[in-house]
């Protein structure tokens, strides 16, 4: 699913160490992490964005295994310098 230049930026990006961690998303209230996913972007975009909000659902929704390195990938054209620490944020709640 990811290009050519996805692949190379999840080469080439530095993650953090917890990103290494399996989250099963069976396991993970989505309701309570959707109300801070929609909170988080609209606070990081200054207003609420349906769009990227939908979006970052669609990709957590997507598989029982998470890929957060992938996750962050795809939002890094829309959330921009602020993407690595809202995906930090994000899989500690998930890991919590």
């Amino acid at each position: 699913m990811a290009t050519g230049v996805d692949a190379r930026l999840l080469k080439s990006t530095k993650f953090p160490p917890e990103f290494n961690q399996k989250v099963d998303m069976q396991k993970v209230n989505l309701q309570v992490i959707k109300k801070w996913i929609a909170s988080k972007i609209s606070e990081i975009l200054g207003g609420e964005d349906d769009v990227v909000i939908e979006l970052c659902f669609g990709l957590i929704e997507g598989s029982r295994f998470l890929d957060i390195k992938g996750l962050q990938i795809q939002l890094t054209g829309f959330l921009d310098k602020e993407t690595a620490s809202f995906c930090k944020e994000l899989w500690k709640l998930f890991l919590s």
